[in-house]
């Protein structure tokens, strides 16, 4: 690989790393790793970049791997100096949905009020650590050539994150971690409602799980969903649980007082189900689970011998099937 391309940042005379791209003619840049002046090429026909004027021991590695910590480090003293509280953003998952959204940190100006590059961390050195009045705030590893081992991700005391070299040279202030150990963020959809889920739970004197929201059955017991009762039309929490649908079997405690033990005409027999905590009303199964546009999605439903029996002896859907009884 030619090696002016691995240096991409020179650091000037004031001790700022600066991209090719915004260097100065005239200004003399050096390499962030073994600290010897660079060549500046910015021709009209080759992207700007740095060059070693001669031989070096600097590998591209290892000046790929120093000059991401170097920028991580400034962007965070950069950061710490400015007015500007929206300086730096993070791509996160959705710990509800799962989806991506960038997150504006959005941070005050003293939440990071420093950097500090290899920092000793109990057992672990740490490539980059923010801290925040002089105590640790987020740790900060570059992905070069290796990854953060198990035993550091598991160990590790402070919140962190890492960040491949690439990404960080691409933009230092866009934060894009393909590892992590950070505080559960929920994007702005799913804040929402499950603040919403929430109120609703709270009119109705319901428990309310703060796992309710997500599509994980090792969340919580009972997730919950938003309905309409179809009788007396009042805004309801409906449950799901494992067990689902048409349970005979006792669901575990302590339950949502709405899930009782009723009869259906429809699946013939009794079963635990939602109710409106309103006015009582059984909310089925079958139009909770398995309608064509079920309330509850994206969870396991038990496969019952009733719905086998159904596809067996109709050759379709129970959905059908009892559509057909009704």
């Amino acid at each position: 690989m030619d090696r002016e391309l691995l240096i991409p940042y020179g650091l000037a005379p004031n001790g700022h790393l600066t991209k090719a791209a915004d260097a100065t003619r005239g200004v003399e840049y050096a390499c962030p790793e073994c600290r010897t002046p660079l060549v500046y090429r910015a021709g009209e026909t080759v992207t700007h970049h740095f060059a070693h004027k001669a031989n070096t021991a600097c590998t591209g590695e290892s000046v790929l791997h120093l000059t991401a910590k170097m920028l991580i480090a400034q962007t965070i003293e950069e950061h710490a100096a400015t007015e500007n509280n929206s300086r730096i953003s993070m791509k996160c998952n959705c710990d509800c949905c799962n989806s991506q959204f960038n997150l504006n940190l959005n941070l005050p100006k003293n939440a990071f009020s420093s950097a500090r590059q290899e920092e000793r961390i109990g057992s672990f050195i740490c490539d980059v650590v923010a801290m925040r009045d002089g105590q640790l705030a987020l740790g900060v590893e570059v992905l070069a050539t290796h990854a953060v081992g198990e035993e550091k991700a598991n160990e590790l005391s402070i919140p962190w994150i890492e960040l491949t070299a690439e990404s960080i040279l691409a933009e230092p202030t866009y934060w894009q971690p393909v590892n992590s150990k950070l505080k559960p963020v929920r994007c702005s959809v799913c804040k929402e409602h499950l603040n919403k889920i929430k109120n609703i739970a709270s009119r109705w004197e319901l428990p309310f799980y703060e796992a309710a929201r997500f599509a994980d059955q090792n969340r919580a017991f009972y997730l919950a969903e938003i309905e309409t009762c179809w009788k007396c039309k009042e805004e309801i929490l409906v449950y799901w649980w494992s067990g689902v649908p048409f349970c005979e079997t006792e669901p575990p405690m302590p339950r949502p007082r709405t899930i009782l033990f009723s009869k259906s005409k429809a699946f013939k027999g009794s079963y635990w189900a939602n109710t409106c905590p309103n006015c009582r009303a059984v909310q089925g199964d079958n139009f909770l689970f398995l309608g064509s546009s079920p309330v509850i999605k994206g969870l396991p439903i038990r496969d019952t011998p009733e719905m086998k029996a159904s596809r067996i002896a109709a050759g379709h859907s129970l959905v059908n099937q009892m559509l057909r009884n009704f």
